[in-house]
């Protein structure tokens, strides 16, 4: 059998295609390769057709898997570098942007089987590289031994280890201290243990060649966000979008993921000059195009589709998960103020908080360092302390609540749903034994949680008359009464008990989350999702419910208790739709088939129904179900588009409005979820991911006191 390696002719060199059958053996491969990486007009002649992605990515799997190549390999990375290292533009004078955009994929089909797990990874799944200054070895003086309370001697170093983010204990650490570009010196520190970690990591690994991939994915990134114009960055995250083989777009994410994740603990990111680190920005920045690249599809609808795609990867595929050794508190404090400063730049921000796609050349600025400016990378624990800052600090004004064990679903909507207090102005309404009382005002006395009524003193005939009355029967005269009430924090008590604090807040919010939706009249279970959604019922007892959960939602949030997942994804876009969010896309029929897939599939197979007869085989209860009967075919998409936002914005209108008054109470001044959370993010805030115990990462922290193992 016959292999054919393209080597497309360049202006300053000559390539011919090159037939190599198995006795040419892998020499003659490695030339023809390596021949084509010495221009970058080589490398954008590469790619002719949409199949030379894949050739070009074959050609050097095939070279990295010949053993006896290792020369031909170091040219590889060497001439691959350089590409990218040129400053002059070498190839089309004109500076063409589908130019620019075809060389640099094909350089990154040519490297990707020459990146791919390089970098050795710590017990945690986490990549890491070598400190690129020398580390020296530190000793903390005698003097600064002290005795801990439990009696274990310790070291006060005063200094934190940049890795595992402990206090540093020990006597001896390592320590940077090189000088730096822009002046001070570079003050990251690492513990023994972790110092040992990684030195046996990189026992165990090529350190030339996980230092080369660090140096090529920064290159790559300083060219395509300095070099390239922003139209050809626009044309790249297109070919990435919708051109790059899905399991190379897989490869390539996780490689600069992975270079991005180990650079992490080698900056300062609590100081003036992060922005000093531009390498490691620049490739943040370039993780940012492939995110957009990621989500292209979703935005769009290309022609002969039906229906718009989903995202190309999860979204946990871009988590830098080494941003948890970072100071959440701080990149949260700088993120604020740069958010209350506002102006223009914000506004023409594209991604990460910056103009990435839009400037020449691009430059890091400080609202780019923030972590938090790329949402879509920061680890859930990170962005959930994030929410928790933004929210507010606990205070004195929160309201300490008593709730019946057994009578929990009314305490409940009692306490967060109808949101009645002592002293407020009332109407009465839906009274049935004496009618003549409804629509009369009056002011709330005193609740009997027994009886579960209110009295109310009505004024009539200049003297007062109390009635007692059950909460369904009263309505607020003020409306910001409701907000203003739930604003304020709960502090739940269990009646008849003396438990308080955190493990009480955690089990009383799992539990009225459990009983509110338990109940058949407000919420409908999905087996096939195995998720809860609205009922149709709007009576006021319904509505309170809703707004009760709201509150329980923003509550548990703030107070960070973390939830089961009963709920699909649209409940929470509607959440963040009602904090005004700038995340969240238009409904799609992908959205209802999270919260109904048996209906979503129903409306896959009307827009693909080749007859006319569509009226009698799929009945719709909605106020445009007579129009199906004369709908012509190419109208079908837009229809079925029409019910969706219905179904979402209209047909449960009145109890998502108390369920985003409930929760917005709580959470409405958070500018975090408002500007930067997603949909999946949100979830993953409130319920957490499930991960199994980590058992040997508990053991590694445990420190033995009093007592040996055997």
């Amino acid at each position: 059998s016959k292999r054919r390696i393209l080597v497309p002719a360049s202006k300053a060199m000559e390539a011919p295609a090159v037939d190599l059958d198995a006795s040419s053996g892998s020499h003659g491969i490695a030339a023809a390769v390596l021949a084509s990486l010495r221009s970058r007009n080589n490398m954008a002649g590469l790619l002719s057709s949409p199949g030379d992605i894949e050739q070009a990515h074959a050609d050097m799997e095939l070279l990295r898997a010949s053993e006896p190549l290792a020369n031909g390999l170091h040219s590889a990375r060497e001439n691959l570098e350089m590409l990218f290292a040129l400053e002059e533009c070498t190839g089309d004078p004109d500076g063409d942007d589908a130019w620019h955009a075809r060389w640099v994929l094909a350089a990154l089909c040519a490297a990707l089987p020459l990146l791919v797990n390089v970098l050795p990874r710590d017990h945690q799944g986490t990549c890491v590289v070598p400190h690129p200054h020398e580390l020296k070895k530190t000793v903390v003086p005698p003097n600064k031994k002290r005795i801990s309370p439990t009696g274990s001697d310790y070291y006060e170093s005063q200094r934190a280890c940049d890795n595992c983010e402990d206090p540093i204990s020990e006597r001896i650490y390592w320590s940077c201290g090189a000088e730096k570009p822009s002046g001070g010196v570079c003050s990251v520190d690492f513990c023994s243990r972790c110092y040992e970690e990684m030195q046996a990591l990189f026992a165990t690994c090529s350190i030339e060649n996980a230092k080369w991939a660090v140096r090529f994915i920064n290159a790559v990134a300083n060219y395509v966000l300095k070099n390239m114009p922003p139209s050809a960055r626009r044309l790249l995250v297109r070919q990435l979008a919708f051109e790059f083989p899905l399991p190379m777009f897989r490869s390539l994410v996780q490689v600069v993921v992975d270079v991005t994740d180990a650079s992490v603990v080698h900056i300062e990111d609590n100081i003036e000059g992060v922005a000093d680190f531009s390498d490691f920005w620049h490739t943040v920045g370039f993780m940012e195009l492939l995110h957009s690249a990621n989500l292209l599809p979703t935005t769009e609808q290309r022609g002969g589709q039906a229906f718009q795609e989903g995202a190309r990867l999860l979204g946990d595929s871009f988590l830098l998960l080494g941003l948890d050794k970072c100071e959440a508190h701080a990149d949260w404090m700088r993120w604020k103020a740069l958010s209350n400063e506002g102006g223009e730049e914000e506004e023409q921000a594209d991604l990460g908080g910056s103009n990435l796609l839009s400037s020449m050349p691009f430059r890091v600025d400080s609202r780019f360092t923030c972590f938090l400016a790329h949402s879509g990378f920061v680890p859930r624990a990170f962005l959930r302390k994030s929410v928790q800052y933004d929210a507010g600090p606990w205070g004195s004004d929160y309201r300490t609540l008593e709730f019946r064990r057994e009578s929990l679903h009314d305490d409940t909507l009692a306490n967060l749903g109808y949101c009645f207090e002592q002293g407020q102005s009332v109407r009465l309404i839906g009274v049935h034994r004496t009618p003549e009382l409804n629509g009369k005002e009056g002011e709330l006395d005193t609740f009997d949680q027994q009886k579960g009524r209110w009295t109310v003193s009505l004024k009539q005939n200049d003297s007062d008359k109390t009635y007692s009355l059950r909460p369904v029967n009263l309505e607020h005269v003020d409306a910001d009464n409701v907000t203003a009430l739930l604003r304020r924090l709960v502090d739940p008590r269990f009646a008849g008990e003396n438990g308080m604090g955190p493990g009480v807040h955690r089990e009383f919010y799992q539990l009225a989350l459990q009983t509110l939706v338990l109940n058949k009249e407000f919420w409908e279970y999905s087996d096939e999702v195995r998720t809860y959604w609205f009922s149709d019922s709007t009576g006021p007892e319904a509505i309170s419910a809703a707004r009760a959960m709201g509150a329980i939602l923003g509550n548990a949030i703030r107070m960070d208790v973390l939830l089961p997942a009963v709920f699909p994804e649209p409940l929470y876009a509607l959440l963040l739709r009602g904090l005004g969010s700038t995340t969240v896309g238009p409904w799609s029929l992908a959205d209802l088939r999270k919260v109904n897939p048996h209906f979503a599939r129903s409306f896959e197979q009307l827009m693909e129904y080749d007859q006319d007869d569509v009226a009698s085989l799929f009945t719709l209860e909605w106020p445009r179900s007579n129009e199906l009967e004369d709908l012509p075919r190419e109208a079908r998409g837009s229809y079925v588009q029409a019910y969706v936002d219905w179904f979402f914005d209209v047909r449960f209108e009145l109890k998502v409005r108390a369920l985003v008054q409930g929760f917005k109470a709580v959470l409405g001044l958070c500018q975090v979820l408002q500007k930067l959370v997603s949909v999946e993010q949100f979830g993953q805030i409130l319920s957490g991911v499930e991960e199994p115990v980590d058992v040997a990462a508990i053991r590694r922290k445990a420190t033995e006191v009093g007592w040996q193992s055997g």
